[in-house]
């Protein structure tokens, strides 16, 4: 499984339009594509921000390493959920497209796994810091994406791209700030 995870990451990576292509044709339960790439690649980033404390901290806090865990994987969540919300609706009302939650969520899955591997690479090496950039790579992944997955028109392809771009990264953050001023005694 986590094999199969890396493998549909370094191809959407590498090669984003070939990888749509082949998410396009593939056959693959709904229930099965968020117990098997989402929800794991979402534990795994968890995960990585707990050890993350056990590496890269001079001391061990066990609350605030716990802290910061929660906070991410509560963004992930809710942030893939509202985003997949957010483009489905924009897709019914500005890209005449029909009502369907499940491939929004595919498209939200595999367009974010990107950033949840930077997420991860992030918190167990913060020496990396010009992969604060990275995310922005996922502009090109949700423009192949747009073509070879959902079928936008090429007219409206970038219109696409930047919107769902802009839902794609700022919903966990809006969640995580959001977060922060409703608890604000999580803020590590």
């Amino acid at each position: 499984m986590f094999k199969a995870i890396a493998i549909t990451i370094f191809s959407l990576v590498t090669s984003p339009g070939s990888a749509w292509k082949n998410l396009a044709i593939k056959d693959e339960e709904h229930d099965s594509f968020l117990s098997r790439f989402v929800y794991p690649l979402m534990g795994i980033t968890a995960l990585a921000v707990f050890v993350s404390f056990l590496l890269t901290r001079t001391t061990f806090d066990l609350q605030m390493a716990l802290k910061e865990t929660m906070t991410i994987l509560v963004s992930l969540f809710l942030g893939f959920f509202s985003a997949s919300f957010l483009l489905n609706e924009m897709m019914i009302r500005f890209f005449q497209k029909n009502s369907d939650i499940k491939v929004a969520q595919r498209f939200t899955g595999y367009t974010i796994s990107f950033t949840m591997a930077v997420t991860i690479v992030m918190y167990l090496l913060p020496d990396f810091s010009f992969l604060r950039f990275a995310p922005l790579y996922t502009f090109y992944v949700a423009w192949e994406g747009a073509k070879y997955y959902l079928n936008i028109a090429d007219e409206k392809r970038i219109r696409f791209t930047v919107l769902a771009t802009l839902i794609l990264l700022l919903s966990p953050e809006i969640i995580k700030q959001v977060m922060y001023f409703i608890m604000p005694g999580i803020k590590a």
